[in-house]
């Protein structure tokens, strides 16, 4: 039986780093770094067969039941694919355009980039 839902291709990238705190910087140096951190993502998806080229993906955060440290970001872009959903760390948004965010900008009707950067703890 074949699938009414096209496969779509996706690239993902997540950003880390260290945070340089009052902590950190006493306790480590650049020898010694602190743990890497999350400090962002980065989506590229391609829709190539999209049928409504005018409408924007939408996406949901749905909470983890069994760690509520994540969340699921669940994107919709609508017929004919499916949705697609990513695993990622539960921490507010910065919503600068100079720190990164981009909500689902649109190239070519073809190609999805949302990306986003964490706000430090």
């Amino acid at each position: 039986m074949k699938s009414l839902f096209n496969k779509f291709r996706y690239f993902n990238r997540v950003h880390t780093g260290f945070e340089w705190n009052k902590y950190n910087s006493t306790h480590y140096d650049m020898d010694n770094p602190p743990p890497k951190v999350v400090q962002g993502y980065k989506f590229n998806i391609f829709y190539p067969d999209l049928i409504d080229k005018a409408s924007t993906p939408s996406y949901t955060l749905t909470v983890c039941s069994d760690n509520r440290d994540f969340v699921v970001l669940k994107i919709h872009a609508g017929p004919p694919y499916e949705d697609i959903a990513f695993k990622i760390v539960n921490r507010e948004w910065e919503y600068g355009y100079k720190r990164g965010f981009r909500y689902f900008q649109i190239i070519s009707a073809a190609i999805m980039l949302p990306k986003f950067s964490l706000i430090s703890a």
